[in-house]
């Protein structure tokens, strides 16, 4: 009897044994690391640092390369992640900029150097925080770097900052920037204005053609107006006292340039009269008129002298 018990108690051993020996086998198993999950661990944690230290660009290249190895939810969820926080840094980051004076646009510059390798866009405030500042050598080397990366928003604020510093001497270099940066509000309206600049006025019809701002429809009417420009003008379709009207008369354009518009239309409509007392004339003042109601100030005078004027 004892011989059997010992018996069965050694083959329980034996089986606890063995389920003990596959147990340990398939955790060695599972943990097991191929040099390829080696690597991927490796640039995982090397990219998770990274994004601790808001080395974002680093961060990506990390994870990305670890998801080259291993396309896995975590590495998605890690990416993800990195990206999330580059759009929140970069956020803050323009806050800072917006905020007035010296100080912030120091820290609006060191915000936006973490985020140059992976924003494009950084490298515009970076160089408009150095032009606030006035210090425009840093600011065009940094507007530079932008355009090289083909970075609208600096091709667009080193005109800006060019128009004002380098006015008469960098008309042709404006253009070239600007056509960069066509996306803007308003940019095709300055390309209109740089080549009436340089008397290219073909040129400027053409781009104030390509916008459709209160603006640009005066500029187009002055155009077409000027008999100077009549061989350039040939074949154009516009009427230029449509054009003025349109300004003139829209509620929702500047009151600046509506009242600009009119006082332009009571003009030609009283120097077109053939006599005092005709429709021209009389249309003439009615526009007149309306400027003065605008605010425009030689409206209001040629309206207390029309007296002087009907002689």
């Amino acid at each position: 009897r004892n011989t059997e018990d010992n018996q069965s108690v050694k083959k329980q051993i034996m089986k606890k044994s063995f389920l003990i020996f596959a147990l340990l086998l398939s955790m060695a198993t599972v943990f097991a690391q191929t040099p390829e999950q080696d690597l991927y661990r490796t640039l995982r944690n090397a990219g998770l640092e990274s994004l601790q230290n808001r080395k974002y660009a680093d961060a990506l290249r990390q994870l990305e390369g670890a998801q080259g190895i291993v396309n896995s939810d975590e590495i998605h969820r890690d990416i993800k992640r990195v990206n999330d926080s580059i759009n929140a840094a970069f956020n803050r980051a323009k806050n800072t900029f917006y905020t007035k004076g010296d100080v912030a646009k120091q820290r609006a510059i060191v915000m936006f150097s973490e985020l140059q390798g992976v924003r494009i866009e950084s490298l515009a405030y970076i160089g408009e925080s150095y032009y606030f500042m006035g210090n425009t050598i840093l600011a065009r080397e940094y507007f530079e770097k932008g355009i090289a990366q083909k970075d609208a928003l600096s091709a667009y604020w080193y005109a800006s900052m060019l128009r004002k510093i380098e006015f008469k001497n960098s008309t042709s270099r404006r253009i070239v920037l600007y056509k960069m940066a066509t996306s803007f509000t308003g940019v095709n309206d300055s390309i209109g204005i740089e080549y009436e600049r340089l008397n290219i006025n073909d040129s400027a019809y053409y781009w104030y053609g390509k916008s459709n701002s209160a603006y640009s429809k005066y500029n187009r009417a002055c155009l077409l107006l000027n008999p100077a420009n009549a061989s350039v003008m040939a074949g154009v379709s516009d009427n230029p006292i449509k054009l003025l009207e349109d300004v003139a008369t829209d509620p929702s354009n500047d009151k600046i340039i509506r009242a600009q518009a009119a006082y332009y239309l009571g003009m030609l409509y009283r120097y077109n009269s053939r006599v005092k007392d005709d429709k021209n004339n009389t249309i003439g003042w009615q526009w007149i008129e309306r400027a003065a109601n605008l605010g425009h100030s030689t409206a209001k005078s040629i309206l207390r002298d029309k007296n002087l004027y009907e002689k």
